[in-house]
């Protein structure tokens, strides 16, 4: 243990189970009221932040190189090997195959599977898949449940493959659609006309808002205008002038 990691472990101290008013959750648990969750008394929390953000600090010259194309929480692909005195003496799972898949059908993979796949990225097969554990949340039942999956590999959609003769041997990053190219400058002045005339008729139901207050102060002979399922009544005093006057719906909306 490190000065560091001692002093860290001191700060701590032994884990005392919370009071129940501290307690968090709402969890459906047997023997127990809702509402609470008893966590485990031998974790420290401060700890184990400490540990990791530690563990980051010493990846950063790592990840932050040039060479650097993947890095996770406590992993990194490099370029080039690491020096000697970075590299651990000992093996671990030596021999072991590591094998990971997303998804329902994770079960069915195997290294023979995977060899098939990279032959043809496109091939895909139906699989069934059993949920032992099915939740009825409205009946409360819980059930089992077949359904069919589709397994295969998807391709990243962060980069584009590169092929050399049909070998996959590098990858580029993808362009983005520049906005003043093609179609895009067409969209967009499709998206500012139709954001334009939704301001006009609001301007437009705000203008006869305005006018209608102002006939029911003055007073006057009342005008019933239905317009979009809605009946608007107005009270025009003499003749509104020509530009508080509301503006036809056909110039405005579009056909």
């Amino acid at each position: 243990m490190t000065g560091l990691e001692r002093k860290l472990f001191l700060l701590c101290g032994r884990q005392t189970k919370p009071k129940k008013e501290a307690r968090f959750g709402a969890a459906h648990t047997l023997g127990r009221p809702v509402g609470t969750v008893e966590p485990t008394e031998d974790l420290c929390y401060q700890l184990a932040a400490a540990i990791t953000a530690s563990a980051r600090i010493y990846m950063y010259p790592f990840i932050s190189r040039e060479d650097c194309y993947y890095t996770d929480t406590d992993s990194v692909v490099l370029g080039q090997p690491l020096p000697e005195e970075w590299i651990s003496s000992s093996t671990l799972e030596e021999g072991d195959n590591v094998l990971k898949h997303k998804g329902a059908a994770k079960a069915f993979i195997s290294k023979e599977w995977f060899e098939s796949q990279y032959q043809d990225l496109s091939r895909t097969e139906q699989i069934q898949v059993s949920a032992n554990f099915r939740i009825d949340y409205k009946s409360m039942n819980i059930t089992r449940k077949n359904t069919m999956v589709r397994l295969g590999i998807k391709e990243g959609t962060k980069r584009k493959p590169v092929y050399d003769e049909n070998i996959w041997v590098d990858t580029e990053p993808i362009e983005i659609t520049d906005l003043g190219k093609g179609n895009a400058i067409s969209h967009i002045s499709q998206m500012v006309i139709k954001s334009l005339k939704r301001q006009i008729l609001q301007l437009r139901d705000e203008n006869t808002k305005i006018l209608s207050k102002m006939a029911e102060k003055e007073g006057g002979t009342r005008l019933i205008k239905k317009k979009m399922g809605r009946e608007l009544i107005i009270q025009i005093i003499g003749k509104i002038p020509h530009s508080l006057a509301p503006l036809p719906e056909e110039e405005v909306l579009e056909k």
